[in-house]
């Protein structure tokens, strides 16, 4: 007697006679035609976490259909706080060290007289010619 699955009702039973019940790696897994499971069997592998992997193949495609509509999709884990499901996007910045905050400094009157001609550039004096 195979063994029990209650997803087989979603099968409608025009197909059940094409099904069979088979045992491969450790789980349950119902076939049909052998080229079509292989390659559903790689598609569903990727995605279903279970440790029942169910390959309903029929000449219908509500099978199929009813198969995915009774998986769970997985959504990514995302931080959705943010409206219209907008991802926050933040980076975590390293802790400042050796770092002092500037201090208050009084100029002397004579700074801004310094600065005027810094570099001298405001008199510019003529090249000496040697």
């Amino acid at each position: 007697m195979p063994p029990y699955f209650p997803q087989l009702n979603l099968v409608p039973a025009e197909c059940r006679s094409h099904i069979s019940v088979t045992e491969f790696e450790g789980q349950l897994v119902l076939l049909t035609r052998q080229n079509f499971v292989k390659k559903k069997k790689r598609e569903l592998d990727k995605s279903v976490t279970d440790s029942l992997v169910l390959v309903l193949l029929c000449y219908t495609d509500s099978a199929i259909y009813a198969l995915k509509r009774s998986q769970t999709k997985k959504r990514k884990v995302v931080d959705r706080r943010a409206s219209k499901s907008r991802k926050i996007r933040y980076h975590v910045h390293e802790k400042i060290f050796n770092f002092m905050a500037p201090l208050p400094m009084d100029l002397p009157p004579i700074a801004p007289k310094l600065f005027e001609n810094f570099f001298g550039l405001k008199t510019p004096k003529p090249a000496s010619v040697v």
